[in-house]
């Protein structure tokens, strides 16, 4: 049962993939931050919030990178975590993202990370990075595009803020 969900997830990844009419040998080409906006949605569902953050919008922000915004508000776009409608933000300035459920930290934002970090603790907010050690800097869980596994997780440091990772989740990734 638990390896059919995973199977079940990278299914769907994949065909929302296809849905969007992109192939992966010219994903980037196409559509560039399709794939990190995919997994972000996907994540919604295997990430458990503190009841405290259970109720009014779910915030998704993404820290100064507009395609991958325009992209997940494509995503989302009617969609709802639980009983709470996704709402997507670009944000540039970090102080503006006290509100969201998940952040998402591209690379070239790797220097703001520990500053997001301190938000993260104090707001139970799900750090997503897509950049080289961004787990091991304490993202939560970072996005990559290389062999079996697509993406890897701080499990200590999701934990610690009192988000609860899914089973199923777990096993699709490296775990730190």
């Amino acid at each position: 049962m638990k390896r059919h969900r995973s199977i079940i997830l990278s299914y769907c990844i994949f065909c929302e993939l296809l849905l969007f009419g992109v192939s992966a040998s010219n994903l980037q080409a196409q559509q560039q931050g399709l794939f990190e906006a995919l997994y972000i949605f996907k994540f919604c569902g295997f990430v458990t919030f503190p009841s405290e953050r259970q109720s009014g919008d779910f915030v998704i922000g993404v820290l100064n990178a507009p395609a991958i915004a325009t992209q997940l508000e494509k995503a989302v776009l009617g969609k709802y975590v639980g009983s709470q409608p996704i709402i997507v933000r670009n944000i540039s300035d970090i102080g503006d993202l006290s509100g969201c459920h998940i952040v998402f930290v591209p690379d070239n934002m790797s220097k703001k990370l520990p500053k997001v970090q301190e938000l993260a603790r104090a707001k139970a907010m799900l750090i997503v990075t897509k950049g080289a050690g961004m787990a091991k800097e304490g993202g939560h869980i970072n996005i990559f595009t290389n062999g079996d596994k697509k993406f890897e997780i701080n499990r200590t440091a999701a934990e610690s803020i009192g988000l609860k990772l899914s089973a199923d989740l777990l096993k699709l990734a490296v775990v730190l």
